[in-house]
């Protein structure tokens, strides 16, 4: 009854037999194929298991680069198209405004002379933009900093809540 279990793939059921001789060993014997079996079916499944979840996450990676491809490409098929700055800052900011899915955006070119950043290019949605009209100096604005500065700015929590930004 155990080993036609056994051959269906039921390897829940243990073989047990109290005789002793032949037949006992021999039910010994499936006993432990049985375990054994049983172990490495898990195992194999456990590893199909870590597989799918490598692949379920290199597959989000691979398209989540794919996203950021399509998108550079974009941007760089944007300014190629544009013949003065302003155009191709406002085309680029527009794809990614469209990739993004971002209402509007808008970007200040620095002036090195004057120190300030320019009134800024703005497409969609201008009501974020409350400067839209004004040259604002580095030193009030996040983005002025990291203009002057070229470097990355980062601001903790504590120091986003304190800073009140021109733009």
């Amino acid at each position: 009854d155990a080993a036609e279990e056994m051959a269906a793939g039921d390897l829940d059921k243990s073989v047990r037999l109290s005789e002793g001789g032949e037949i006992g060993r021999l039910a010994e014997s499936l006993e432990i194929m049985r375990t054994q079996l049983r172990g490495s079916l898990e195992r194999v499944q456990r590893w199909a298991d870590e597989l799918e979840t490598t692949v379920q996450k290199r597959t989000a990676e691979l398209r989540a680069s794919n996203r950021q491809l399509a998108a550079v490409t974009a941007v760089a098929t944007a300014a190629n198209e544009a013949h003065e700055t302003d155009a191709l800052i406002r085309s680029c900011l527009d794809v990614v405004l469209d990739y993004t899915g971002a209402d509007g955006g808008a970007i200040r070119l620095f002036d090195e002379r004057s120190r300030q950043l320019a009134p800024p290019l703005v497409s969609g949605d201008r009501t974020a933009f409350p400067c839209v009209n004004d040259a604002i100096d580095v030193a009030d604005c996040p983005c002025g900093v990291v203009a002057a500065e070229e470097r990355p700015l980062y601001l903790d929590a504590a120091a986003r809540a304190d800073f009140s930004p021109a733009c």
